[in-house]
């Protein structure tokens, strides 16, 4: 995942994926990441995180969002797990790390992941796709990178993960 110069706020509004602390991250108003539980792993994928990100709340959007890209193969999401983390430092060294983690430990845990195309997402480079397979479940995972829209804000990645082992 390469950070690029294309903004991912108003790429995320056009796919309704308001990937912002605001948006996805509380209900009702703005609220500090700090105060959001953090996750020591993913139920579904039956991985545990080294960096512990946060579990975020979803309006319904993720899962919308979610659902459409698995209607693409006639599949539906079932079971949906929502994480972000907030992105110090280096911001690309950050990402690759997080990212390639997660698809190592994915097939670690004997998963075949392949890259997802789908019509619903943009070609970017700042959102990546994938399905992770193995003979007891398939999930569709997205991981998406939320520029900063402030100097008070971090950059943020998200990961969304999502059981479509049921076809529709």
């Amino acid at each position: 995942m390469r950070i690029g110069a294309l903004g991912l706020w108003g790429l995320c509004c056009l796919l309704g994926l308001a990937m912002v602390p605001a948006a996805a991250w509380a209900e009702s108003g703005p609220t500090k990441s700090g105060s959001l539980p953090l996750a020591s792993g993913s139920a579904l994928a039956g991985l545990g995180f080294g960096d512990r990100p946060y579990v975020l709340q979803d309006d319904g959007t993720f899962f919308d969002t979610m659902n459409r890209i698995a209607a693409e193969s006639r599949r539906s999401c079932g079971p949906m797990e929502s994480f972000g983390w907030e992105i110090d430092g280096e911001v690309q060294t950050h990402v690759d790390k997080l990212s390639g983690s997660l698809l190592g430990s994915l097939r670690g845990a004997k998963f075949l992941v392949k890259d997802l195309k789908s019509k619903v997402l943009p070609v970017s480079d700042m959102i990546l796709a994938y399905t992770a397979e193995r003979t007891d479940k398939r999930l569709q995972v997205l991981l998406a990178l939320s520029p900063p829209r402030s100097r008070d804000e971090k950059t943020e990645l998200v990961l969304l993960i999502c059981d479509t082992s049921q076809s529709k």
